[in-house]
């Protein structure tokens, strides 16, 4: 029996216990989940609640620490998310050679609509400014700090700075990374370096690419999204064309607002699991799409808001992933990019 989805709060006020039963009757788990979800955003949308339906939503994160012990180097990148909260003061992300020196400083200044750079060894150096993105009250927000040859470059919220802020001092001076959360509940989340660089597996022309990946490991892609498209995939293959073994189907299905996980050990689909897409698709923009391996668990995520990743636990050895098989949908929607990094603490 399908779940019936009720497309106003009214009518689901409306509807009588009976049919609230039958509807939800025999749906699968994962469904139910999901759609208690998407009510409990529906209704923290009329009450004024976050997704989360409560008042704080610091209560469901965690703050980084203060001061974390991290070595760089060229090709080297820091990733970190922030939950932003609107009115909160100066916070700040600052590379350290120890406690008074500044190698880099990234402050997001949302008052002035600026992202102010600099450094200090006992005092502070000439400002490098610019124009820092939007940012949205309550949601998370990714910032990935890119070591090149000669310079950082800052990504917030998904768009590069076209400022960059040339290296000062060595690289190699850099002992820790110190988070300044802000307040009013602003909190830096989570904080990660990609030990390796990117490893570009594209342009993605082709649609099948050989690549061997471990827990740590991440495929970043990006898509070209067209309004229109008919579903489109990622997937990690086994032994691709020998085999059609799916290790990984993860099917974006823009006409549903769906993303499907799945796996298909020859040419036998098994149990689905369906999940929201849970983001606006542009047409004629770019969206990025992200796989993450963990030790037990795939996690995908689309777009920038790791508030919206999707779990699928590991089906077959991560180790017989050989492929990456690209479908790149219909009405000129395509992949444009692919790459993998690892990442460690």
């Amino acid at each position: 029996m399908a779940l019936r989805i009720f497309s106003t709060l009214d009518d689901l006020i409306a509807c009588s216990e009976d049919e609230l039963k039958r509807s939800i009757g025999n749906v699968p788990y994962n469904t139910l989940i999901e759609y208690i979800l998407y009510l409990r955003q529906k209704l923290g949308e009329r009450d004024g609640l976050n997704e989360l339906g409560c008042q704080d939503p610091a209560d469901h994160h965690q703050k980084v620490p203060d001061f974390t012990p991290t070595k760089l180097r060229t090709g080297f990148e820091v990733h970190a998310t922030f939950l932003y909260r609107a009115g909160t003061n100066d916070f700040s992300f600052n590379l350290m050679k120890d406690k008074q020196f500044y190698l880099f400083h990234v402050s997001l200044r949302q008052g002035e609509g600026q992202v102010v750079m600099n450094s200090r060894d006992g005092a502070w150096g000439k400002e490098v400014r610019a124009m820092l993105p939007t940012l949205r009250d309550n949601k998370l927000h990714a910032v990935n700090i890119k070591c090149c040859e000669e310079e950082f470059k800052v990504q917030i919220a998904g768009k590069w700075l076209e400022t960059t802020f040339p290296y000062r001092y060595p690289l190699s001076d850099v002992a820790e990374v110190k988070l300044i959360h802000g307040s009013e509940g602003n909190m830096w989340t989570s904080l990660s370096v990609v030990q390796a660089p990117l490893t570009p597996l594209l342009p993605a022309l082709d649609t099948t690419y050989p690549v061997k990946i471990r827990p740590g490991t991440t495929i970043h892609a990006m898509f070209l999204y067209q309004e229109g498209s008919g579903k489109f995939n990622l997937n990690l293959m086994k032994n691709f064309p020998e085999e059609k073994f799916f290790i990984l189907h993860a099917d974006i299905r823009p006409s549903q607002e769906k993303i499907i996980l799945n796996t298909n050990p020859n040419d036998h689909w098994e149990a689905e699991e369906r999940y929201l897409l849970g983001v606006q698709l542009k047409p004629g923009e770019i969206h990025p799409f992200r796989v993450e391996c963990g030790v037990e668990e795939f996690r995908i995520v689309i777009g920038d808001n790791d508030e919206l990743t999707r779990k699928f636990r590991y089906r077959y050895p991560l180790d017989d992933v050989s492929e990456v098989m690209l479908s790149h949908g219909s009405m000129g929607n395509k992949w444009v990019s692919l790459c993998t990094s690892v990442s460690g603490r």
